[in-house]
């Protein structure tokens, strides 16, 4: 689910402000966190959330 969906809404539908808990508890299941953090980022910049 993690590698499809975005961090940030899983995060957000987890009931969570940010991703942090979603990658503490979860990120070795993301096989690329590096791009995963990428990804979260520019959500956040595109959303004006920087």
């Amino acid at each position: 689910m993690l590698q499809t969906e975005n961090l940030l809404q899983v995060a957000r539908m987890a009931g969570h402000k940010s991703t942090k808990m979603i990658e503490k508890h979860y990120g070795h299941l993301i096989p690329d966190r590096a791009k995963a953090r990428i990804t979260m980022r520019l959500d956040r910049l595109a959303q004006g959330n920087a």
